[in-house]
């Protein structure tokens, strides 16, 4: 084994890793169990089977079927909870009266479409021979990436761009208005939402860039064009994928208040009851170190206990 893959495979124990921690986060924190989060998760489920499945039967079984069907539910569900967290995000900036009512009947529904479709996609050509050579396998590629790469990637371009124009539109009216508690709170919130519009709008355009490589390849293979491609694209390909597996969590975790917020609690708690625990083993340590002399009894305490007293 080369040391390329094992760097990748050093980077799907990352990806594992890292997406691991973002769901554990939502699954122990409350606080964090909102709808915009459980697509994160949805999300982070999807990297979490690229970087413990696809790649590992990438570097060490090229070329096996099951590294066909699984790709293929990872570009499929990446997209589409991509496009999920997209129509979520509308509606809670341009439709904020009825978000929870639409979202809450939306919500598991759209999440089991995006999974539901993602899983037929990749077991459809089990109905046919999976040979690229094939008409019908073209055809299957090429709709596979228009309908699951291309088309998603427009369709939360053009959210993303509509949701800054009325977030932008709102920032200049309340700027005109007078600043009352209700409008600072108003603007505050705003600001709020367009900073969690602008996450995941870098996250699809990183998504984009990370994909370019796959989406290029599909469509020379279709084409019959394999002489467009040059022999370290494949490299290229598969560390885009990775790469963007492992940009997504760390997204979260440092640009999203609410999952920074809940990580530092988080690590805080575990560092201050370590702390205590180490505290008061040394506290039991040293009140049962007893000095015996001819003197009455004398018990040694440390530093701490000393400073206290006085």
């Amino acid at each position: 084994m080369d040391i390329a893959n094992i760097a990748l495979l050093i980077m799907s124990c990352v990806v594992v890793l890292a997406n691991g921690v973002v769901c554990g986060l939502v699954a122990t924190r409350r606080k964090l169990r909102t709808f915009t989060n459980g697509f994160v998760v949805s999300l982070a489920i999807s990297d979490i089977l690229s970087g413990g499945v696809f790649m590992p039967t990438s570097v060490l079984v090229p070329g096996s079927r099951v590294n066909n069907h699984v790709s293929m539910v990872v570009i499929v569900s990446s997209t589409l909870n991509l496009s999920a967290v997209a129509f979520e995000r509308y509606l809670a900036v341009v439709k904020p009266l009825s978000y929870k009512m639409v979202i809450k009947h939306w919500f598991r529904r759209l999440v089991g479409l995006v999974w539901g479709v993602a899983i037929f996609m990749s077991v459809l050509p089990a109905f046919w021979d999976a040979n690229v050579e094939s008409l019908i396998h073209k055809v299957y590629l090429s709709c596979a990436v228009i309908l699951f790469l291309v088309l998603p990637l427009v369709f939360i371009l053009f959210v993303y761009t509509f949701i800054f124009i009325k977030l932008r539109q709102h920032g200049k009216l309340l700027h005109n208005l007078h600043a009352t508690r209700t409008r600072l709170a108003e603007a505050r919130r705003s600001k709020r939402e367009s900073k969690t519009v602008k996450i995941f709008f870098s996250i699809m355009a990183l998504f984009a860039f990370c994909w370019i490589p796959v989406m290029y390849m599909t469509f020379t293979v279709v084409a019959n064009r394999l002489d467009l491609i040059p022999p370290y694209l494949m490299l290229v390909s598969h560390v885009s994928i990775m790469l963007s597996s492992l940009i997504n969590p760390f997204l979260y975790t440092f640009m999203k208040q609410d999952f920074r917020r809940e990580a530092t609690s988080l690590f805080c708690k575990k560092l201050v009851q370590r702390r205590e625990s180490s505290k008061r083993g040394i506290d039991e340590n040293s009140e049962t170190q007893v000095v015996y002399t001819k003197a009455p009894l004398v018990t040694i305490h440390n530093d701490t206990d000393s400073e206290n007293r006085v």
